[in-house]
């Protein structure tokens, strides 16, 4: 199961909100093996962050379920920062990602591994 959590100071309005939800999904499958049938996204903005002593920032933490081939992940960064700054109007240098991976994950009350 993928995971797509994002935190930004950026007020969005819902419009907004659906677009980057739509295209963020579209992006999955750029991760080999991961599909958006499986892909739960939820997205926190208007909050207190900060970077640089500036309320302008945004954190986007990507969970996968199992490996993932690295080259998946830089492709997936760079697309999904281009998605998020053209929805958002937020600036690239305020854009952190995380990747994780991990190893079990239950669904339906069942461990998957």
């Amino acid at each position: 199961m993928p995971f797509i959590h994002i935190k930004t100071s950026h007020k969005l309005d819902e419009g907004q909100i659906n677009l980057l939800k739509d295209k963020i999904f579209d992006t999955i499958d750029i991760i080999k093996g991961k599909t958006r049938d499986m892909l739960m996204v939820h997205i926190e903005d208007n909050q207190k962050m900060f970077y640089q002593g500036k309320n302008d920032a945004t954190l986007i933490d990507v969970m996968v379920a199992g490996k993932a081939d690295t080259e998946d992940f830089i492709k997936h960064c760079e697309v999904i920062t281009k998605i998020f700054c053209d929805v958002s109007g937020a600036r690239s240098k305020t854009v952190y990602i995380k990747y994780g991976q991990m190893p079990y994950c239950g669904l339906d009350g069942r461990l998957k591994m």
